[in-house]
């Protein structure tokens, strides 16, 4: 967006401005032969990262400034005498950047519906949607650029009208679209597959059961967490962490519906509820410092707890290592990670061990597996478009990858005991010694709506293991 990339073209304007007023000498200086040869060299050098995953630098950002900063050292001191300028200068370059703005426009439509036609377009395929673009290009150029700018040829006011019915059309084509919601029906099959593992959030009086979150959902007090009193003078079944254990409360509350038992939802995205969460905001260290307080009103509850804990452990966003980084992954010193382990894990001992030492009922729900991808962007990149049942691919990631990623997590939890303390282990639904691997999905079978998240699907299956140990009836679900 423009706030993120301002600074750009700000290079340009300023070096533009300066260079006006303070136009080069011809001299040829040392600076004239060398600095224009070291900006094509960035500029090269930027266009060899684009194979690598640009979120691990932070684009745009630092390592923005190397096209840029490479651009700005060309038009500086290239004076027309040394070996860039005249490599810029030849037919072939100039040619290339009279129709450069016509490329710019041509080749995402090209490039973008050729992927939604191939996914996995060989290195053939793209030299054709190169030479396409080149094609529209030269002829959108000749036929469009060349006689707009001439007033003889084309009037003002032909321009005005052209401008304005294009604008009109292309707007009403838009909003058109969007009405539809990107007319769904032509995904067909995929997109009730799709629609099936969307999350289902719980709500009360027709406001939100879950603090915070994507869309723009308010953060509230633990004190307005939702109280589903179904059976007055009977005990609380209470959901507590951050969006894992929201995405479970749907069914969590059906599950103490079929128990005669009533449901507590304290949720909150980003929020595991840990006492004094380093680097933690102050809205959720108060609420987890609040959570004992709050649940005196609820003696002996039995608490789920579910949150991301191998994020907070190990303070990184998930890398699979097969090619997919959660979007802002970033490396993280290791030495850091051993240095703050010690203070994380005493965190996290407290604060279940002081909800166990209250009297409550504990199940901790371990860590689910990540994956790095999204199950439907995945889905949604096959092409041709899926169809039926049969087209459905197996989504999966590293089971090895899992232990060493929630190895932290584990060792931590296994430390909380008590006959009050029992343990659901998602690993053991989603993923397969065997094959040594962990699925988002198989086929039809969707357990994942984001890159860390169960879907429904997924939800009941924890669900189902969480009513088995604590021995209550699994609820009649209609699917």
């Amino acid at each position: 967006m423009l706030y993120s990339r301002l600074w750009e073209l700000l290079a340009g304007g300023i070096a533009a401005n300066i260079l006006y007023f303070h136009p080069q000498k011809s001299k040829d200086t040392l600076l004239n032969k060398i600095m224009p040869v070291i900006g094509l060299f960035l500029i090269g050098y930027a266009i060899s990262l684009t194979n690598l995953n640009l979120s691990a630098y932070n684009h745009p950002g630092f390592i923005t400034l190397l096209p840029v900063v490479g651009t700005i050292l060309i038009i500086w001191f290239a004076n027309g005498k040394d070996l860039i300028s005249r490599l810029l200068a030849t037919r072939l370059f100039v040619s290339i950047g009279l129709i450069s703005y016509s490329l710019y426009l041509w080749h995402y439509p090209i490039f973008a519906f050729g992927r939604v036609l191939d996914s996995s377009p060989t290195t053939s395929i793209k030299l054709g949607w190169i030479f396409l673009t080149f094609i529209l290009s030269l002829a959108s150029y000749f036929l469009i650029e060349q006689p707009f700018r001439n007033k003889k040829v084309v009037p003002v006011r032909t321009l005005i009208f052209s401008t304005s019915l294009s604008l009109v059309v292309i707007g009403g084509i838009s909003l058109y679209w969007l009405q539809n919601d990107g007319f769904k029906n032509r995904l067909g099959y995929l997109d009730a597959v799709i629609e099936s593992a969307k999350p289902i959030w719980v709500t009360l009086n027709g406001e939100d059961c879950h603090s915070g979150g994507a869309g723009g959902r308010p953060k509230f007090d633990i004190w307005d967490s939702c109280i589903f009193d179904y059976y007055p003078g009977h005990k609380y079944l209470v959901g507590i962490g951050d969006s894992h254990a929201a995405r479970l409360s749907e069914d969590l509350r059906l599950l103490a519906i079929e128990n005669e038992l009533n449901f507590i939802q304290i949720t909150e995205a980003g929020c595991p509820h840990i006492l004094g969460e380093e680097g933690g905001v102050r809205h959720c260290q108060d609420r987890a410092s609040q959570v004992l307080s709050f649940l005196k009103e609820f003696p002996n509850a039995t608490i789920v707890y579910s949150a991301r804990i191998p994020i907070y452990m190990e303070q990184s966003l998930f890398d699979n290592e097969e090619g997919d980084q959660e979007a802002n992954y970033r490396l993280v010193d290791k030495d850091k990670i051993i240095m703050d382990y010690p203070k994380r894990a005493n965190a996290l001992l407290e604060t279940l061990n002081g909800w166990k030492n209250a009297g409550h009922t504990l199940v901790i729900v371990y860590p689910v597996p990540e994956q790095g991808f999204r199950v439907d962007s995945k889905l949604f990149a096959i092409r041709p478009i899926i169809q039926s049942e049969s087209q459905l691919p197996d989504l999966s990631t590293s089971y090895e990858v899992y232990n060493e990623r929630t190895k932290s997590s584990f060792d931590v939890l296994d430390l909380i005991a008590g006959d009050n303390v029992f343990r659901v282990y998602p690993d053991k639904l989603f993923c397969d010694e065997k094959t040594e691997r962990c699925y988002a999905s198989r086929g039809s079978q969707i357990y994942f709506s984001s890159d860390n998240h169960v879907s429904p699907l997924g939800s009941r299956l924890i669900i189902i293991e969480v009513a088995k140990e604590l021995g209550l009836k699994i609820p009649d679900w209609d699917d």
